[in-house]
């Protein structure tokens, strides 16, 4: 018998939650239809005779660097779920990354003006490449800024707080420290209006 499912156009996944509007795999906007739910083909599906339960989540493992890439990747996404460990892995690939550039151009910026212990120095013809260095950190530091407001928005709404919270992340120093306070909280375990729990 035909009953109402979503399916997501980009990715293919298949929901049975009919409240929900945008992939929570994806971010794409759902496509309702009538039609026989084939639990065989649909993404997500292991067969029982491996002992698997069906789920229509799909079981990706997260890692430091399919994180950060992710952070990139839903930049445009502020309306579905990314879990706590998505975002601390994107943080702290974030932050290594960030201290990797903050040590080049302090060692390039010591060379350049004359390092008073050791009396080693580059010449002055080098200040351009410090500056392109600066550049860089500075498109970087932009990118990045835009990435991580769609993150922790995605994680806001993971934890069953509105978007607007995420504006306390201006606030200097205390709204920072409220904003990582929200981002260490367990996900909401039931769906929410954002979609199913990130796996």
């Amino acid at each position: 018998m035909a009953e109402l499912i979503k399916r997501c156009p980009r990715c293919g996944r298949i929901y049975n939650n009919t409240n929900l509007l945008v992939c929570t795999e994806c971010g794409s906007d759902l496509i309702a239809s009538f039609g026989a739910y084939n639990p065989w083909t649909s993404p997500g599906y292991h067969s029982p005779y491996n002992g698997n339960i069906h789920t229509n989540k799909t079981n990706k493992k997260i890692t430091l660097i399919s994180a950060y890439a992710d952070m990139y990747k839903r930049c445009l996404d502020f309306h579905s779920r990314s879990s706590r460990k998505e975002y601390w892995y994107a943080f702290i690939t974030d932050t290594v990354i960030q201290l990797l550039f903050m040590v080049i151009i302090v060692g390039i910026d010591m060379l350049v003006r004359g390092d008073v212990i050791s009396g080693l120095y580059i010449p002055e013809g080098m200040l351009p490449f410090l500056n392109m260095i600066y550049n860089i950190f500075n498109v970087y530091l932009l990118v990045t800024l835009f990435a991580s407001v769609s993150l922790i928005v995605r994680r806001l709404h993971d934890t069953g707080r509105k978007s607007l919270f995420v504006l306390l992340r201006f606030i200097p120093v205390i709204g920072s420290l409220v904003i990582l306070f929200f981002m260490a909280q367990k996900s909401v375990p039931e769906t929410n209006e954002y979609g199913e729990p990130p796996v």
